[in-house]
C-alpha cells in the first residue's frame, strides 16, 4: 500500500524513514505530526500549570482502590501527584519503572495517579498509588491536579514508531512530562524546557526530585509545554500540513 499510494502521511520521522525505504525514494511522504485539540486539552480552570489547582472536576470523583497498596485521591497539603495516563497494554513500560520510583519515593513524597482502564497489578508496598479508571467523560480531567506526568519507554524499533501523543496530552494540559527520549519523544519533551528526558534510573529520580521539590519550576515547564503544543502539534498546524500534503499530490 505504501508503493501504491499517491500520498504517505507519517506521524514522526522514524515512520517516514521507513515509508521512503519502502517506497525507494521521499517523493509523496510527508510528516504530519500527530496533535492535540488544544481547545478541549487544557489547563484546569483556576490551576497553574504544572501545580493541581482549583478544578471542581479534580477530586477523588471517578477514582477507585484497587487491589493491593493503593490509596484514595489525594486533600489539599497532601505530597505531589505524579501521574500515568494509559491503556493496559502498555503497563508493563510502568511495571518497569517501578523500583527506580520506589527509590524516587525515599527521596521526596509523591502520589502516582495511574490513569488506565483496568488496574495495574504488583505494585510495590512502597509506592503510594491512586487508580483511576479511565473514563470518556473524565478524559481530560485525568490529567488535571498533576505534579508531572510520566512516560517510560524502551528503546525498540516499535516504540521509537509511537507518536507521543500521552506527552502532547500532558503539555496540553500544562502538565510537564517525564520520559524516555525515544524517537519523537526526544523532540517533544525538551530537556530542562517542557520537561526532563530520562535514560536512566537516576535521570528519573533527580526528574522526580526537581519537579516535586520546586513547583515554581514545575510551573514554568508545564507553561512552556503548552506553549509548544499550541506553536507545534496542534490541529491547525496539521490542517496546513495535510493541505499541502494533499495539494502537491494533486499536481
Amino acid at each position: 500500500m505504501v508503493r501504491r499510494a499517491h500520498v504517505v502521511l507519517a506521524g514522526n520521522d522514524h515512520l517516514a524513514e521507513y515509508a521512503r525505504a519502502e517506497r525507494g525514494s521521499g517523493q509523496g511522504v510527508h510528516i504530519v505530526p500527530t496533535v492535540v485539540d488544544t481547545e478541549r486539552f487544557r489547563p484546569a480552570a483556576g490551576e497553574k500549570a504544572g501545580v493541581p489547582g482549583g478544578d471542581p472536576e479534580d477530586g477523588a470523583g471517578g477514582a477507585e482502590a484497587t487491589p493491593g497498596p493503593t490509596t484514595e485521591a489525594t486533600d489539599a497539603g497532601d505530597p505531589p501527584t505524579l501521574g500515568w495516563v494509559g491503556t493496559h497494554s502498555t503497563l508493563r513500560y510502568l511495571a518497569d519503572l517501578y523500583p527506580t520510583l520506589v527509590e524516587a519515593r525515599r527521596r521526596t513524597p509523591f502520589r502516582l495517579r495511574v490513569v488506565c482502564n483496568r488496574p495495574p497489578e504488583g505494585v510495590p508496598e512502597a509506592l503510594d498509588v491512586v487508580f483511576e479508571r479511565w473514563t470518556p467523560e473524565r478524559e481530560v480531567a485525568h490529567f488535571h491536579g498533576l505534579r508531572a506526568g510520566l512516560y517510560p519507554l524502551p528503546d525498540d524499533p516499535w516504540t521509537r514508531g509511537k507518536c507521543g501523543f500521552k506527552a502532547l496530552q500532558y503539555l496540553a494540559c500544562g502538565v510537564p512530562a517525564i520520559a524516555s527520549p525515544v524517537g519523537v519523544l526526544a523532540r517533544i519533551v525538551r530537556e530542562g524546557e517542557t520537561g526532563f528526558q530520562a535514560r536512566t534510573p537516576e535521570d528519573w529520580t533527580r526528574a522526580v526530585e526537581v519537579v516535586c521539590g520546586d513547583p515554581a519550576r514545575a510551573r514554568a515547564l508545564g507553561r512552556a509545554g503548552r506553549a509548544l503544543v499550541e506553536r507545534d502539534y496542534s490541529v491547525p498546524v496539521a490542517a496546513d500540513a495535510l493541505a499541502r500534503a494533499l495539494r502537491e499530490a494533486l499536481r
